[in-house]
């Protein structure tokens, strides 16, 4: 896929799909969201087809309030579930292939990996309205492909919840979570997993994640270690006999061999992704984020 065209730059995820696949050469169109803009709904639909229509994408990949990590605790609402109508319904007019960038945290415990058809759902308003959507983009776009992951990565504006780990980590202010696990994915790794998926065309769920299970408390000692900054104390105080309950707050690690075995690739590990996260903090990628990394689109 040459032309893509992303919905969401101004999410982590979107903003590193996009930049990630500018500096691989293709051609790549985007729209900055911004869904505290009143003006922005359902009457968006023909300028959102009239998008598509100028730049002809061959896919569009959505990056929207469910691409956000669980772990940043994002707003899945009702204008969420709005947006994604608009979209899903203008690729289904246009005629291209549609990647819906969905969560990990539609699932929690008790068990430790969770496989695309797996029914241990998180019971909370949010997770049930991130399954709603999932259905929405396959009801929609039949053949759509969705993809559950958890990303981090630096944010187009430096305001994201890596920036605001880093932060609190300097500031020796930072209250991290041994009990939230999951199996997170640098953002740019995963554009490289989707550039294989879109060459096969998959559709259906897709699980995408980093190859080890990890907790937030671990993976902020981790990111303190990477950045030579000072990790907070292990807790243990805040483990569990029983299972976590509420949005994000348990078990979403992801098994991914869906992925593995039909892309005939290994999930990147923790470790590499960090030092890529670190690599991109000095070589210039952190700040072509949201900037000529792709050229903008405002449906208005």
């Amino acid at each position: 896929m040459d032309s893509i065209f992303v919905v969401g730059t101004d999410t982590i995820a979107g903003a590193n799909l996009a930049t990630h696949w500018t500096d691989g050469g293709r051609s790549v169109n985007g729209f900055k969201r911004d869904v505290s803009d009143p003006d922005f709904g359902p009457t968006a639909l023909d300028e959102a087809r009239a998008q598509l229509a100028a730049t002809k994408p061959e896919v569009v990949v959505y990056c929207g309030a469910a691409s956000e990590s669980a772990w940043s605790w994002p707003a899945i609402d009702a204008a969420a579930e709005g947006d994604l109508r608009v979209w899903a319904r203008a690729v289904r007019d246009f005629g291209c292939r549609f990647t819906y960038v969905s969560s990990d945290a539609v699932f929690t415990g008790p068990w430790l990996f969770h496989a695309e058809d797996s029914t241990h759902h998180c019971q909370s308003l949010e997770a049930g309205r991130l399954r709603s959507m999932e259905e929405l983009a396959q009801r929609i776009v039949a053949d759509a492909l969705i993809v559950r992951t958890n990303t981090f990565g630096w944010s187009s504006n430096g305001e994201g919840w890596i920036e605001s780990l880093i932060a609190s980590l300097e500031d020796e202010m930072l209250d991290a979570d041994p009990v939230r696990h999951a199996t997170p994915i640098l953002a740019s790794d995963l554009a490289s997993i989707l550039t294989r998926a879109h060459e096969e065309a998959l559709s259906g769920f897709l699980h995408v994640a980093g190859a080890e299970r990890v907790s937030h408390a671990a993976f902020v000692r981790m990111l303190a270690d990477q950045f030579g900054l000072t990790a907070p104390a292990a807790q243990l105080s805040g483990v569990l006999a029983t299972s976590a309950t509420g949005f994000g707050r348990g078990e979403t690690s992801l098994r991914t061999g869906r992925a593995k075995n039909v892309l005939n690739l290994a999930m990147p590990s923790l470790a590499d992704g960090l030092a890529r996260l670190h690599t991109q903090n000095i070589d210039g990628f952190r700040n072509r984020l949201g900037s000529h990394a792709c050229e903008l689109h405002r449906v208005a």
